[in-house]
C-alpha cells in the first residue's frame, strides 16, 4: 500500500513538471519595426541628349621673356594637345537613401592586473652608464652623417635639382575625376623668338565637348635651338611635355582663346637651357597681340 502511494505521487509530480514547462508559446522569428534596410539607389544618370554638343578652343602658343634673348631662333614642334575634361556640370548625384539599423554593443571592463618593477641601485646605475654611451654614439654618428651629406652634394646634383623644381608641376599625377581628350597637331613648328612678351600665334582651333577643364597638356616632338652666337645648343624639356593647371568652362555653340605661354630658362652656370610653362600668362583671361603668320 505505501509502495502504490509513492509511486502516485511520483507519476503526480511528473505531471505537474511537464505542465509548468509548457507555457505560451513565443515566435523568435517576429518582424522587427520598421522593416528591411533600404539600400536601393537611384541608377546613375547616363548620357544626355546633348551630351554631343561641342564648343571651339583657339589654342595660341606665347613667349614670356626670360633667357630668350640668349637665342638666334629657337624652334618648338608640337605634336598633341590634351584637354583634361571633368565633366559638363549636370551630372547629379544619386537619389536613394539608406536608412540604418540601430544595434546595441555591451562591454564589460576586465580588471588587469598592474606589475610592478622594483629596481635596486646597482641596476639603476648600470642602465644609466649604457644610455650615456649610447647618446654619445648616436651623437657621433649623427655628426658623421652630416658631414657625408654636405661633401656629397655637388654642382651637378644643384643643377638635377633646378630641373626637376622647373617640372614640378609635369610630375603631379592628382588629376582628380575626369578624363582626357586629345588633339593631335600635324608637327606645327613654332619660333619661340618671335613670340616675346604678348605676341602670340594661333596654333589652331580645337572642337571639344562643351563643360569644364581642368588642364592641358602641350606634347612636343621635337626642339631645334641655335644661340646668338651661332652654336647649336640643346633645350631639355623633362617628361616631353608641358602642363598647366588652368580651369576654364567652354559653353556648347561657344568659342575661348586659350593661350598657353611658354619660357625658356637658364640653370645656373651649367649652360644647360630648360623649357617650361608660365601659368601667371597663361589661360582664357589674357590679352595678346596676334600674330599671323
Amino acid at each position: 500500500m505505501r509502495r502504490t502511494v509513492l509511486l502516485a505521487a511520483v507519476a503526480t509530480m511528473l505531471v505537474l513538471a511537464g505542465c509548468a514547462g509548457a507555457g505560451p508559446g513565443t515566435d523568435s522569428a517576429a518582424p522587427t519595426e520598421g522593416g528591411p534596410a533600404d539600400d536601393s539607389t537611384a541608377d546613375t544618370p547616363g548620357e544626355t541628349g546633348d551630351g554631343t554638343q561641342s564648343g571651339t578652343v583657339a589654342f595660341y602658343l606665347s613667349d614670356d621673356p626670360n633667357d630668350i634673348d640668349d637665342f638666334r631662333y629657337l624652334n618648338v614642334t608640337v605634336t598633341e594637345v590634351q584637354f583634361h575634361y571633368a565633366g559638363n556640370g549636370s551630372d547629379e548625384e544619386p537619389t536613394g537613401t539608406v536608412t540604418p539599423e540601430p544595434t546595441t554593443t555591451e562591454m564589460t571592463a576586465e580588471a588587469t592586473p598592474v606589475l610592478t618593477a622594483t629596481t635596486t641601485p646597482g641596476m639603476a646605475a648600470a642602465a644609466a652608464q649604457d644610455d650615456d654611451a649610447e647618446t654619445v654614439e648616436d651623437d657621433e654618428s649623427e655628426d658623421d652623417d652630416a658631414d657625408e651629406e654636405g661633401e656629397s652634394e655637388t654642382d651637378e646634383e644643384r643643377e638635377e635639382e633646378s630641373e626637376s623644381a622647373a617640372s614640378a608641376d609635369d610630375d603631379d599625377d592628382s588629376e582628380g575625376e575626369g578624363r582626357w581628350i586629345t588633339r593631335e597637331v600635324n608637327g606645327t613648328s613654332i619660333d619661340l623668338t618671335e613670340l616675346q612678351g604678348a605676341n602670340a600665334t594661333l596654333l589652331e582651333n580645337f572642337s571639344v565637348p562643351a563643360g569644364e577643364y581642368t588642364q592641358v597638356r602641350l606634347v612636343v616632338g621635337e626642339i631645334n635651338a641655335t644661340l646668338t652666337d651661332g652654336s647649336d645648343q640643346r633645350v631639355k624639356l623633362p617628361s616631353g611635355r608641358l602642363k598647366l593647371n588652368k580651369p576654364f568652362t567652354l559653353g556648347p555653340n561657344t568659342s575661348v582663346d586659350f593661350v598657353f605661354d611658354i619660357t625658356v630658362h637658364k640653370a645656373g652656370n651649367s649652360g644647360k637651357y630648360i623649357l617650361k610653362p608660365v601659368a601667371g600668362e597663361s589661360g582664357t583671361d589674357q590679352e595678346t597681340d596676334r600674330r599671323e603668320d
